[in-house]
């Protein structure tokens, strides 16, 4: 979104990280979803985000703050797509409403 080099010089597209954003969107919303069933399997989803953070910037293709940036991004767009799925579709609606950064998903359970 913002111009600024990656540490490894490679291109402009440093900032705000897009492998942490979906990382973290998907942590969130696997969050949202199993928390209630058994807490190990949000722990293991931030965890896994939280990797992928790590290793993008121990590769050199990020730098820390724009890990950050871009986790609470996907945090934030994770969180917003929750919040306007129940508020368009209801909490016990059988639709669910999600977006993978790239396209946004309708589902219907019978």
């Amino acid at each position: 979104m913002i111009k600024e080099e990656r540490p490894d010089h490679s291109d402009n597209k440093s900032f705000p990280s897009g492998h942490a954003a979906m990382a973290f969107a998907a942590a969130r919303s696997i969050d949202k979803e199993f928390r209630k069933d058994c807490i190990w399997i949000p722990i293991a989803g931030y965890a896994a985000a939280t990797a992928i953070g790590i290793e993008r910037i121990a590769s050199d293709r990020h730098h820390w703050y724009d890990v950050v940036a871009g986790a609470a991004v996907g945090y934030g767009a994770a969180e917003l797509t929750w919040w306007l799925s129940d508020k368009l579709l209801g909490t016990s609606s059988n639709f669910a409403v999600g977006t993978s950064g790239n396209t946004v998903d309708v589902k219907y359970n019978f």
